[in-house]
């Protein structure tokens, strides 16, 4: 008598020979009990072989065996390894017996065997001592027939001596082999960051494992092998009750531990509560889901200053440039997400200011910026570093200046490192008619300030305007910033640049003097510097101005009598000039006079100057006396 175990599938073919640890399988195990009956012919010896008298008998087969299905029998489904529990076993008629499983708690692989006995009239067939089936010898032509309780997977004999029942064993009970599975899912890093368009920063890694994986066992099935492995991503608006279904990505693995990767730039939407879930064998009877796993997507921003505010360098009521603190704040936003995570939170911060200028008719003058190497204030800029939380004020300190700015808020979130950065510029103001008449005075205060010249510009050029003059001529109307030409980014308000792109910069066009000294970047963007810085270039020319008659007289080999010095006007006049070019002044003829004396450096046959500079002395020299420009 045999039991067959039958197939666990669904209508679809799809095996069901698991279910999520701890509950029942979809389909019971079942199974059916057969009797196997061989047809039996009864042979007359010639002699019988042990001895006996006869006559004897022995039995044979004609090879024809019928199976019939045992309906009385008493199965029973037997947990064996795993930890699951059988329930009662039902007789469902035809030979087949049924019943439900439930697996264990644990995760792992189920054994159930199922064996049992029926209550069934056999031939009395004997079993020798050696538990070998006896063919000979048998006094009668038919065998007695016996009504026994046959164990399954056993041919039914008896004791030669005895006549007791000895079931010879001829088949091994079913074992049916079942899981209980179970899946989990983990997303690393714990926070998805997104950009402002809701686009991942980086990838992340969503790792899941199915259970059992065999861990701790050799057995070659010990692991679950899964037909199919799903990711199912949900969304949870605040007003929702339900999760949202938005997608899906098919796992790398049936096995084991699987990944998969949301790659960067993949979209989530932080107003709404995202969720991923691991989908084992979707549709059939042994489909089995994770719990659902938060996917934490977050907004780190700067979120002050904004991208509308500007960034000005003001100047205080008495003129001189300022910069008020400003307030730089960094937030942590998303559905799910705690809003007071960065309170306690260590934000390191990073202000870089960079100055970048292209002279494209002076290269040597650009204005490049920052150094990859350079640290706080130096260079073209300046990089201001401070430890922080959310909030932070910038304090810009004495050297502060503008150019583009870049703020970058820096955290470690559980072991992920969090950037945002705030990219924008600092720009000056507009000069007003109230800041030009400030900035007129400090220009006529310079020239008496023995503290940057001494002795004083005006003690040797014998006025006080001559920083106002130039300025008149170097910029119109006195403008220390204008929309720039040649910077980063064009347009922005910085310090007036020279039409041409030759690096003069701001109200007193600052260019180079020296053994080629360029203007700092101070002297380029607080405008009282930059008139400071004036100061230094016209010592240069007062110098140069100075050297005029003397290099004439060598040139010439004439005496001091023959051609004097330049007067203290004259002197102004190449100085003004000297700023913008070459000299002011040449010894030559007085047409009208017929006496040589330091003439205008005048271009007779074109009625026009010989030099620029020439022509912009003459119309500093127009400035003189004045309280504005004309």
């Amino acid at each position: 008598m045999c039991l067959y175990s039958l197939v666990l599938v669904n209508d679809k073919g799809q095996p069901i020979n698991a279910s999520k640890a701890g509950t029942p399988l979809k389909a019971p195990l079942a199974a059916r009990l057969i009797r196997i009956n061989d047809t039996l012919i009864m042979e007359e010896q010639n002699a019988c072989t042990d001895g006996s008298q006869g006559p004897c008998w022995r039995t044979t087969s004609n090879g024809v065996l019928n199976y019939e299905a045992v309906s009385n029998g008493n199965i029973a489904f037997a947990a064996k390894t795993g930890g699951g529990a059988s329930g009662q076993t039902s007789n469902e008629g035809g030979g087949k017996y049924q019943v439900k499983y439930t697996t264990g708690s644990v995760p792992m692989k189920n054994t159930v065997e199922v064996s049992g006995t029926a209550s069934l009239e056999v031939p009395e067939m004997l079993l020798s001592s050696y538990g070998t089936l006896i063919e000979y010898n048998y006094h009668a032509d038919t065998l007695p027939m016996r009504t026994v309780n046959v164990p399954t997977g056993t041919y039914a004999a008896f004791d030669k001596d005895t006549k007791e029942l000895r079931p010879y064993v001829t088949n091994p009970n079913p074992i049916y082999i079942v899981y209980g599975i179970d899946t989990k899912l983990t997303v690393a890093p714990n926070y998805v960051m997104v950009d402002k368009q809701g686009y991942t920063k980086s990838d992340t890694t969503l790792t899941y494992k199915i259970l059992p994986d065999g861990t701790g066992s050799t057995e070659p099935d010990a692991a679950y092998r899964a037909s199919t492995v799903d990711i199912d991503f949900f969304t949870k608006a605040p007003t929702s009750i339900e999760d949202t279904w938005s997608g899906y990505m098919v796992g790398d693995s049936l096995q084991g531990q699987g990944t998969d990767i949301l790659t960067m730039g993949s979209y989530f939407d932080i107003n709404v509560q995202n969720k991923a879930q691991v989908v084992l064998n979707r549709g059939g009877d042994a489909e089995v889901r994770s719990d659902k796993v938060p996917v934490k997507a977050a907004l780190f921003l700067i979120t002050k200053p904004t991208t509308t505010e500007k960034i000005l360098i003001k100047n205080d009521t008495d003129g001189t440039p300022k910069m008020k603190p400003l307030t730089a704040q960094v937030t942590l936003t998303g559905a799910g997400i705690d809003q007071t995570l960065l309170i306690n939170q260590n934000i390191k911060w990073n202000v870089k200011v960079e100055y970048i200028v292209d002279t494209v008719k002076a290269p040597h003058r650009a204005r490049t910026g920052l150094t990859p190497d350079s640290l706080g204030y130096a260079g073209d800029g300046y990089i201001i570093t401070d430890n922080s939380g959310p909030t932070y004020a910038v304090n810009w300190g004495d050297s502060f200046g503008g150019g583009t700015i870049a703020i970058t808020a820096e955290t470690n979130l559980n072991g992920l490192i969090v950037t945002d950065t705030y990219d924008g510029k600092i720009e000056g103001e507009k000069t007003t008619d109230a800041l030009r008449a400030q900035m007129i005075a400090y220009m006529k205060a310079t020239t008496t300030n023995a503290t940057l010249l001494n002795p004083t510009l005006k003690s040797q050029l014998g006025s006080e305007d001559v920083v106002f003059a130039l300025a008149c001529v170097e910029t119109y109307r006195i403008s220390h910033f204008g929309p720039s030409k040649y910077g980063t980014p064009k347009g922005a308000m910085y310090p007036t640049e020279n039409s041409t792109g030759d690096g003069g910069f701001g109200a007193m066009q600052l260019t180079e003097w020296g053994d080629g000294q360029l203007p700092s970047y101070k002297q380029i963007w607080n405008w009282q510097e930059n008139v400071d810085g004036s100061v230094e270039v016209l010592k240069e020319k007062i110098s140069q101005a100075k050297g005029l008659a003397p290099a004439v007289r060598k040139q010439k080999n004439k005496t001091a009598q023959e051609i004097p010095d330049l007067t203290i006007d004259q002197l102004r006049m190449n100085v003004y000039s000297r700023y913008r070019g070459g000299h002011y002044w040449k010894w030559a003829k007085n047409k009208e006079t017929k006496e040589y004396e330091w003439m205008p450096r005048l271009n007779e046959d074109s009625a026009g100057y010989d030099d620029s500079g020439v022509a912009e002395a003459d119309k500093a020299s127009q400035n003189e006396g004045q309280n504005d420009c004309q």
